[in-house]
């Protein structure tokens, strides 16, 4: 994100819905526990943490724990793997745009 915004965060995981909305509780506390301990994966807390506050006005916010209804639609294109790649491998060859979404029309939906 380019300026600060309004940003909700859709997982599956109740936990990390709950520790996004408490970050600036964590990052209080020193990113520990009540044991004093580290809390785990500390380091990404604190990284998605300055990324929040980046700008004069932090981002706001906010967490879903529920199934989107993106999810399944995603998940069933990803199982039929019509674009014939692997997840993660290079990026799109070039083509000419379309002017709607800035997707290649010759790529899949």
């Amino acid at each position: 994100m380019n300026v600060s915004s309004e940003i909700c965060v859709h997982t599956q995981d109740s936990y990390v819905a709950s520790r996004l909305l408490k970050l600036e509780e964590m990052a209080g506390e020193g990113w520990r526990d009540s044991k004093g301990e580290l809390i785990k994966n500390a380091a990404e807390w604190e990284q998605v943490y300055r990324l929040i506050h980046a700008f004069p006005e932090a981002h706001k916010m906010t967490a879903r724990f529920e199934k989107h209804s993106y999810s399944t639609w995603l998940q069933e294109m990803m199982k039929k793997n019509e674009c014939g790649r692997i997840m993660g491998q290079g990026l799109e060859s070039v083509t000419e745009k379309s002017n709607d979404n800035g997707v290649s029309r010759d790529d899949c939906p």
